[in-house]
């Protein structure tokens, strides 16, 4: 048990050792309220202290104080020296190196009067961690070298694997990847003499690590694997193990750009994360998932997954840890503001030189008439900019005019609505029916606020921005099923069916603003649908080119609304069920697909409702 406990060290550098259960916390400080004897409230103390190490190392330090005095009044010298060596381990949690530094040299002056060897080496180790730390090389490797020589008086392999692989490790950290390999390999040599399963798995996980910090990401991938298929050989391995792996797998296939295969390895990570309730696992799953989704540029998912981090980093109680890590960004970015400033200034004055130079050579007689000239041209040059910074202002006062709109108005209503829903729902004597259709009421008012302000704020980018689309292939299942998976919530509000067809088809298109517009064209389906009826998508081709039809059985648009849609005139009716809008949908679809180089067909039936249709250009085989 004790090989295991040093490998999982190892294992899991660069995650958090999942909370214990706060439960069992309550009752050691009950039990502390209680103790009749010191004898037990020195073990108390211990595995009090012993709980906070990880999660709240202050805390850990009171516990362990109040440890060593009993300690030394009952003569256990191994419970006082193990309670200095936890309490330097909590100072070094805390950054406080000389502190950390006194409480393990007093540990290991009582392990060497014990003759206690093994927990000796670990001391050693710890300090050499310490020194690792503070930056001194020198100490760091005399007290490495010091651990090594007393195991191998022991000749314990386990111990010196381990002491390999915290080398290892420790280089690791500090940037030495070639000193890192060196030991950890030592460390893979020794486990494999051993046919220590658990240790050879250890140290294929530690050198995966090196390679994915090297950037040698198809090599870390082949590491991590073998080191699965040792895990898989040894029994009673903690499930956070394998969390710990799996995530290792999925942020280095995701740095090699293999997205699918990463979204599935941090899956599993998360789903051994939650079983473990190492929320620590999961919340950096939940970082490299969204790191991924930022490389991909879908800043939904990418939000999503940020969202779901930092919920967790806050209930750990890490919020100091958070907003350093928000300033240091915010430093980062002003420096990179400040340097692109700069670099602008030289550019600005080497332009000044060479027209001054070029001012120089020019004959005198071309002097006037090129003067002339250039002042012709730059007023010329002038009229045009400001006539069309004239345009731009006038744009961007319509988009001012719109948004301000739909701020004041379309996303204020539904903020009231929701306020009087939960007000309403607080009430004791309103009968729970109603309680349960306010809850959904609420509901919906939430999905329809979060529709309107992700149109909103895309439709208000692509007008300030106005930048092109690069059309690429598609595969135009993939689109279809995220789009239904989006609004498949608002549709089971309805008891709606979404019939959806299998389709090999690729087109040419862009896969995000494509999906945006399907997703407005099928919210808009749902919105205006009667209740238990279905929406149809249809998609047929047309000589060279795929046509994508999506028809509900809802109340249909009068001609003269359609008129108005086409002519980007925002209206905005309610819903079956009483849904608002900005009516910004479709006049967003509108513009994505004028990107795309195609428009919107739209035809409607009072009797036998809408159906709007798309024509892409498809890939020919």
């Amino acid at each position: 048990m004790a090989k295991l406990l040093l490998y999982i060290v190892c294992i899991i550098t660069y995650t958090t050792v999942a909370a214990q259960s706060t439960q069992r916390v309550d009752s050691l400080l009950r039990s502390i309220t209680t103790a009749t004897d010191d004898s037990t409230l020195l073990n108390l103390y211990r595995q009090v202290g012993e709980y906070y190490m990880d999660n709240n190392p202050k805390k850990a330090i009171t516990y362990f104080n109040n440890a060593i005095p009993l300690a030394t009044s009952l003569n256990k010298s191994t419970a006082l020296a193990n309670s200095h060596y936890s309490l330097g381990f909590s100072y070094l949690m805390l950054g406080k190196y000389p502190e950390s530094l006194e409480s393990y040299l007093k540990s290991t002056r009582i392990y060497e009067a014990n003759k206690d060897n093994r927990r000796l080496v670990n001391a050693y180790l710890s300090i050499a961690n310490v020194y690792a730390q503070a930056n001194n090389k020198a100490k760091r490797n005399e007290y490495y070298n010091k651990a090594e020589a007393l195991n191998l008086l022991s000749t314990d392999s386990f111990q010196l694997s381990n002491i390999y692989s915290e080398r290892g490790t420790m280089y690791d950290q500090s940037g030495n990847y070639d000193s890192a390999l060196l030991f950890q390999r030592k460390a893979l040599h020794i486990s494999s003499l051993l046919n220590d399963d658990f240790g050879i798995a250890g140290s294929y996980t530690n050198l995966g690590l090196i390679h994915k910090h090297k950037y040698e990401g198809n090599k870390a991938i082949v590491l991590f694997d073998s080191a699965l298929y040792y895990y898989n050989k040894t029994n009673d391995i903690p499930i956070d193990v394998y969390a710990a792996v799996y995530n290792n797998i999925g942020a280095t296939q995701s740095l090699l750009g293999k997205y699918n295969e990463a979204e599935a390895s941090f899956a599993k990570s998360i789903s051994y994360s939650i079983q473990a309730n190492n929320r620590s696992n999961e919340m950096e799953n939940y970082k490299n998932l969204a790191s991924m989704y930022a490389q991909k540029r879908d800043y939904k998912k990418q939000a999503y997954y940020l969202t779901k981090y930092y919920n967790i980093k806050d209930s750990l109680n890490n919020t100091n840890t958070k907003n350093e890590l928000t300033q240091l960004e915010t430093d980062y970015q002003l420096e990179k503001k400040n340097t692109e400033i700069e670099r602008n200034k030289v550019k600005i004055a080497q332009q000044k030189n060479q027209r001054n130079i070029l001012i120089i050579i020019a004959s005198t007689a071309l002097i006037v008439l090129g003067g002339l000239y250039y002042f012709y041209k730059k007023i010329q040059k002038s009229n045009k900019k400001i006539n069309a910074q004239k345009t731009e202002l006038l744009q961007l006062n319509q988009v001012k005019d719109r948004l301000f709109s739909v701020l004041g108005h379309d996303l204020r209503n539904p903020l009231v609505t929701l306020h009087t829903y939960l007000a309403l729902t607080e009430q004791d004597t309103l009968p729970q029916e109603q309680k349960q259709a306010y809850r959904l009421q609420t509901y919906q008012a939430v999905l329809q606020t979060s529709a309107t302000l992700d149109n909103l704020l895309l439709w208000a980018n692509m007008q300030i921005k106005n930048t092109p689309l690069t059309l690429v292939p598609v595969y135009l299942q993939d689109v279809l099923s995220d789009a239904v998976a989006d609004v498949a919530a608002q549709a089971k509000q309805k008891q709606l069916t979404i019939l959806q067809p299998i389709t090999t088809v690729n087109v040419i298109s862009d896969y995000n603003s494509l999906l945006i517009a399907l997703r407005n064209i099928l919210t808009n389906a749902v919105k205006y649908s009667t209740y238990n009826t279905s929406i149809h998508i249809a998609v047929k081709d047309v000589l060279n080119a795929t046509v994508i039809s999506i028809k509900d059985a809802g109340c249909g648009i009068p001609p003269e609304q359609i008129q108005a849609i086409l002519q980007k005139n925002a209206l905005t009716t309610a819903g079956t069920l009483g849904e608002k809008g900005s009516g910004l949908g479709l006049i967003l679809v509108q513009d994505i697909l004028h990107k795309l180089g195609t428009t919107l067909l739209i035809e409607s039936n009072e009797t036998q409702g809408t159906t709007c249709s798309i024509m892409l250009p498809k890939v020919v085989v």
